[in-house]
C-alpha cells in the first residue's frame, strides 16, 4: 500500500515470481519455459485456468464442486491415459489437443 520498491529477491521470497535469471540468460530461460508448457497437457491446462477464473468470486462449496467435476473429467481424458502410459513406459508424455 505504500508503493515501496520491492527488489527481485523479495519478490522471489514472497512467491510473486518463480525464478530469477541474469539478463544474459533470460531469453533462453523463457524459451525453455515455453517449450515445457507447450509439451504439457492442454486439456489439463484448460481445466486449471477454468478453476482459477473467478475463484475469488465463488463460494468454497462452489469452488470444490467445480474442482471435483474438472478432476473427474480430466481423469477420463486422453491426457490422463497418455500420462499414465508414459509413466509406466518410463518415457516423456506426448499430449495432444484437448
Amino acid at each position: 500500500m505504500l508503493s515501496d520498491p520491492i527488489d527481485s529477491q523479495r519478490c522471489l521470497a514472497a512467491g510473486a515470481v518463480d525464478a530469477l535469471h541474469p539478463d544474459a540468460e533470460l531469453a533462453a530461460a523463457g524459451e525453455a519455459l515455453a517449450r515445457r508448457l507447450a509439451a504439457g497437457a492442454p486439456g489439463s491446462f484448460a481445466a486449471i485456468k477454468a478453476l482459477c477464473a473467478d475463484a475469488p468470486g465463488r463460494t468454497l462449496e462452489a469452488h470444490l464442486a467445480l474442482e471435483h467435476r474438472l478432476l473427474r473429467e480430466r481423469a477420463g481424458s486422453a491426457d490422463a491415459r497418455e500420462g499414465v502410459a508414459a509413466f509406466l513406459q518410463k518415457r516423456a508424455p506426448r499430449f495432444g489437443a484437448p
